[in-house]
């Protein structure tokens, strides 16, 4: 291929949430010079799983382009590179023409996975034979037992259990639909046929007899530690009928944080309304919890609106998520958190047409406090958001039509009623919850902040908060229901 190892690793199989370095092919680093690795376009060939990737093959790469219009497709390369990582898989027989990419990685989160297929000339006439060419994924590092480990990844979806905690490999005599040697009816013994597609004779696409579908390798690993993989495969007992695997483009990968941005404004879009009582919601998931290591999201504040005098960051979440200094802390285990930007009772505008903006430049850093490569596993977005003063309240109607649907009671949004009084507050501050038709779980103090001073379960309505010992400022309360938060401020004097 003549490219540089590591930079084939970054342009065709970093995905998101992992680094990848080290890179060897066949044992060799810097450029490659071997034909048996290389990439692939499907172009117009549709029903291959993969649209681009790499590919390694125990023959010449070019083998591997369709159609299939060879039943025993061969390309010897004339080398006798071994593997002695998928001897177990041989049957006893000698290994050669491998091909054998390896590297380390740093996952983000606590598994990892890349998509392939396998893909041999060896089908369907040797299936069931001794000596057919095998593929292994084999991954070594520290398993979630604390055990340094290798093991084969490369294996049956479902076919690790308590029983089998290696599952069963994926490879000729695993994966097909039988032996149906000269292409022959009736097909014999099928093993887990629901993960092979025999390549008929003239198919475009690909050369291989016959391939699998698309699988992912992977496994639980703890995040932010290094690990090494070895992908091969192996020409088994001699150099005739190529077998490849095809790696999908970008698909190495580890789950990271994903930033999702919730509306729930007056106007239904970006923009808060004094007086309004709602808020924007930053929701920040992450599709599994981590093992080791925190990521940290750091939201820094521009624009002419002013954090902690005309809004603030509000974590009602707060007890699992640790805050510092408009820093938030993702911990082991956390896998959602939400932070709220609320308009304050301070806000002050020049005049009724002016309209204020928040800049907030969200910066998601994963591995927090690890190596400074990990800076790698960095991603920032920002998020705008804009108050301006509530409409001017129209002029009452003379004489309404009488509405038909009602009796004389005006309908209210019950959900917004609730008050919080006295605004300013002296030694305490009185919560009436009158307004709300579900339950609320509890009723939570914050100061301007975010920072959780008190979570109060509630007894009675009204409900009295005592803040003697607190400091003059700006403080919330949350009120937390199965429809989610909502948020009042007051003043204590």
């Amino acid at each position: 291929m003549g490219t540089n190892v590591d930079s084939i690793l970054k342009h065709h199989l970093e995905g998101n949430g992992v680094l990848l370095s080290n890179g060897k092919f066949n044992n060799q680093t810097g450029n490659v010079t071997y034909p048996q690795i290389g990439t692939f376009n499907r172009n117009d060939f549709t029903d291959f799983p993969f649209a681009t990737g790499l590919v390694l093959t125990t023959g010449n790469v070019s083998v591997a382009a369709g159609p299939n219009n060879s039943g025993a497709a061969s390309s010897s390369v004339g080398n006798h590179y071994t593997e002695s990582d998928l001897s177990p898989y041989s049957g006893g027989y000698s290994l050669t023409s491998c091909a054998s990419l390896e590297f380390d990685f740093i996952a983000m989160a606590d598994t990892f996975a890349v998509n392939y297929i396998f893909a041999s000339e060896e089908y369907c006439e040797y299936v069931g034979a001794s000596f057919v060419d095998p593929v292994a994924f084999i991954l070594t590092g520290i398993d979630v037992t604390y055990a340094t480990t290798t093991k084969n990844v490369a294996v049956i979806p479902g076919s690790v259990t308590a029983s089998d905690p290696n599952g069963i490999p994926v490879g000729i005599n695993t994966v097909n639909h039988g032996n149906h040697s000269g292409g022959k009816a009736p097909w014999t013994n099928p093993s887990n046929s629901e993960y092979f597609i025999c390549n008929t004779n003239n198919t475009d696409g690909v050369q291989y007899d016959g391939y699998t579908v698309a699988l992912s390798a992977g496994a639980p690993i703890f995040g932010c530690q290094s690990y090494h993989i070895k992908i091969a495969v192996c020409n088994c007992y001699d150099m005739a009928l190529d077998s490849g695997i095809f790696l999908e483009e970008g698909s190495f990968h580890s789950p990271g944080l994903e930033l999702e941005y919730s509306w729930e404004s007056e106007l239904g879009g970006d923009t808060l309304v004094q007086g309004s009582y709602e808020q924007v919601e930053l929701a920040l998931r992450s599709e599994r919890p981590f093992l080791t290591g925190s990521t940290s999201i750091a939201i820094n504040a521009e624009g002419d609106a002013v954090l902690g005098g005309d809004y603030a960051l509000i974590n009602p979440n707060g007890d699992s998520m640790t805050q510092v200094d408009n820093i938030f802390f993702f911990q082991p285990g956390d896998t959602l958190e939400e932070l709220q930007v609320v308009m304050l009772p301070t806000i002050g505008f020049d005049d009724s047409s002016q309209v204020k903006s928040a800049q907030l430049i969200v910066v998601v850093q994963g591995c927090d406090g690890f190596p400074a490569q990990i800076e790698s596993f960095q991603k920032r977005d920002t998020v705008v958001v804009y108050f301006r003063l509530a409409d001017p309240e129209p002029e009452p109607d003379p004489d309404p039509e009488p509405d038909p649907d009602t009796t004389g009671i005006a309908h209210l949004d019950l959900d917004t009623q609730w008050l919080v009084y006295p605004n300013p507050a002296g030694d305490y501050v009185t919560v009436d919850l009158n307004g709300f038709s579900e339950e609320v779980y509890d009723i939570t103090l914050v100061d301007i902040s975010g920072k959780i001073l008190r979570v109060i379960k509630p007894t009675e309505n009204p409900m009295r908060i005592e803040l003697t010992g607190l400091p003059s400022g700006t403080y919330g309360i949350l009120v937390n229901t199965p429809k989610g938060h909502t948020t009042r401020f007051f003043v204590k004097k």
